[in-house]
């Protein structure tokens, strides 16, 4: 029952209420049961309806306009490839040939001068200039809530001290 499953942890609940909203639930039936805004809501039914009209190119590849459409919405190659049944690499082969790729963009880091988290999106143009000098990435698991912000910038943190010390500088 769906109602039930509103108490599971709150990680899995978005999954959930993607899940009834993709079983014909009503987005003020979801706010009644959550509490979460309904904007917040209808922005998950649209993916929910984009979801829809990509499952009626099953088998095949998207339009042109409905793969970009997709990409800016947020859908990833591998899961495009899995509810289409087309190879991951198609997806990716065919994007990439539209000319669609990733940009990363920056969000400042309040009160620390030229400091900023990055993101990726296909909705902007790149906004961070790209260096001859080696890089390192430090991949956090699992899901971020707040409150645990913390505890990600205290990692990096220590990563980027051990690159120091190994005199890697970052």
């Amino acid at each position: 029952m769906i109602c039930a499953s509103f108490e599971r942890t709150v990680s899995e609940r978005q999954f959930i209420m993607y899940e009834a909203l993709r079983k014909g639930m009503q987005v003020d039936e979801l706010f009644r049961l959550t509490y979460i805004k309904p904007w917040f809501i209808e922005q998950m039914q649209e993916l929910v309806e984009l979801e829809n009209q990509i499952l009626k190119y099953k088998g095949r590849m998207l339009l042109d306009e409905l793969l970009i459409k997709a990409k800016k919405d947020g859908f990833s190659d591998r899961y495009l490839g899995k509810i289409l049944g087309v190879p991951e690499q198609k997806i990716r082969a065919k994007r990439l040939s539209l000319g669609l790729r990733q940009a990363w963009n920056t969000v400042p880091v309040s009160g620390a001068d030229n400091a900023a988290y990055y993101y990726s999106t296909y909705n902007a143009p790149d906004e961070v200039p790209v260096s001859g000098k080696k890089k390192v990435m430090i991949i956090g698991g699992g899901p971020n809530r707040i409150g645990q912000g913390i505890e990600f910038d205290y990692t990096c943190v220590h990563a980027a001290f051990t690159l120091r010390d190994m005199d890697m500088n970052p």
